[in-house]
């Protein structure tokens, strides 16, 4: 909604009707001049959906990257992508720092708890494979709710996913460790990634 107070054309993508339904509940409650597109979409299907030349920007937030399946597939996210943007357009996306992650075997983040929930994250690191399972649990404390899931992400490093964008031919990239463009480091919480 925040980027579709500034641009002309605003589209969402996600696979969950139920996201999406929220999305176009919420489009309504707010008064745009532009209301932007939700879609039900594969992030992999978008080069078929929307053509060359067809975005200035491309935006992945939210660590979306490490549930693709393999390092095959974030190629082939970034080639579509690269393609589907317009000379000059950027691709912004944001995972957690998986270099920290790894080295450290980080077993859970930080909860997140206000009024209204209580939100676990954990993860384990399995032997021989080469994913690790990310396990939440929700607590919806006024409903009494208890949410479970548990699924396995690529752990992205800063080192293969630059080797991915290389590859796929973007060639200006820039490396942060937050949303105010500090440089990452080893140390960092999040890698945000700038390309064109």
């Amino acid at each position: 909604m925040e980027l579709a107070k500034t641009y002309q054309r605003v589209v969402g993508i996600d696979l969950d009707d139920k996201m999406l339904q929220k999305a176009e509940e919420r489009k309504w409650s707010v008064n745009l001049a532009k209301k932007p597109v939700f879609c039900c979409l594969n992030m992999l299907s978008i080069f078929d959906r929307f053509g060359e030349d067809s975005f200035d920007g491309i935006i992945c937030y939210g660590n979306t990257l490490v549930h693709l399946d393999s390092e095959e597939q974030v190629l082939d996210f970034f080639t579509q992508s690269r393609k589907v943007l317009k000379s000059g357009g950027k691709l912004l996306f944001q995972i957690l720092n998986y270099d920290r992650i790894t080295r450290e075997k980080i077993s859970s983040l930080p909860v997140i708890e206000n009024e209204l929930i209580r939100f676990e994250r954990y993860y384990k690191f399995p032997d021989h494979v080469s994913k690790i399972v990310f396990k939440t649990i929700l607590r919806i404390k006024e409903k009494k709710d208890l949410i479970e899931n548990q699924i396995q992400l690529l752990p992205l490093t800063k080192k293969v996913t630059e080797s991915l964008l290389l590859q796929s031919g973007f060639t200006n990239l820039a490396f942060f460790g937050d949303y105010q463009c500090a440089p990452f480091s080893s140390d960092s919480v999040i890698l945000v990634v700038a390309v064109s």
